[in-house]
């Protein structure tokens, strides 16, 4: 109702106005931001990069930096499980006979073996920084298991491969040889984080973006007395970039241990700069 109220206390008179009663208007209510929206991934859904299945005679030439100083390497196909590096470093290997821990790889010329599944096993050298009257030969040997196939790669995706492996280091002279053996465990860890494209050698290629981790431990016995002689320890870690044709680019820090003392670290990039078909 509406009007004015009367209120008696005694002598007292008080009157009071009433309002009218309202209903109130029901609440709008504000309108709502919609949520940013995330931009279309560049990645097809179920994307997956498989193993190169190579011909025989096909060549891949890369380009290897390795603490500023470049050369070109081509990895030659031979045979549909073995290839060819020339010329390729190769991390882990010592100059024996002048227990030099500083020097740990070699440069020269690497055959790596593969089974019929790509599993990796072994690596052998002939003629590195050997001369007119010394040959020497270097043979890793992966065991329980052979170093498994990288391939597919699929975003997401953890690998995780340890086993053991075997070394022999063989100087043969024009008189006599000497073998360095030596025992020791390797682990494995890639992570595909996802695929994106590679500018190399003036094409684009569709990668898989994997972040590798890689150990080796040899401890190596005197080719004198067959007792332990030293232990070496390097650790590959950083990024690779695998397309179908295989590797296309890698940027890792190599760090190498002697008696578990850090000796020299090194900054290594490769980059594929052609392809050969036959």
């Amino acid at each position: 109702t509406e009007g004015n109220i009367e209120i008696k206390a005694g002598n007292l008179t008080k009157t009071i106005a009433v309002a009218p009663l309202t209903t109130p208007s029901p609440t709008t209510p504000p309108p709502t931001t919609p949520s940013p929206t995330a931009p279309p991934s560049t990645e097809p859904k179920g994307e997956k990069i498989y193993r190169p299945d190579y011909e025989v005679g096909t060549r891949l030439n890369y380009l290897y930096t390795v603490g500023g100083n470049e050369w070109g390497c081509t990895i030659a196909y031979n045979s549909p499980y073995e290839g060819k590096r020339t010329p390729w470093f190769r991390w882990g290997v010592t100059d024996f006979w002048n227990a030099n821990p500083k020097k740990t790889y070699w440069r020269g010329d690497y055959t790596y073996v593969y089974d019929r599944n790509w599993n990796l096993r072994g690596v052998w050298s002939d003629a590195i920084g050997g001369n007119k009257f010394s040959n020497n030969v270097y043979i890793c040997d992966y065991e329980n298991p052979d170093l498994p196939c990288i391939y597919p790669f699929v975003k997401g995706e953890e690998k995780i491969h340890d086993g053991q492996l075997q070394t022999l280091m063989v100087d043969w002279t024009m008189w006599s040889g000497s073998v360095a053996e030596g025992r020791g465990t390797y682990e494995r860890r890639i992570y595909t984080e996802g695929f994106e494209d590679i500018e190399a050698g003036g094409k684009t290629y569709r990668c898989a973006r994997v972040k590798y981790y890689m150990r080796h431990t040899i401890t190596f016995l005197s080719p004198y007395d067959n007792e332990d002689w030293g232990k070496i320890e390097w650790i590959e870690e950083g990024y690779h970039w695998y397309a179908d044709i295989g590797l296309v680019k890698s940027e890792v820090t190599i760090k190498t241990y002697w008696w578990d003392e850090l000796e020299k670290t090194d900054k290594v990039s490769i980059i594929l700069t052609g392809v050969t078909l036959p």
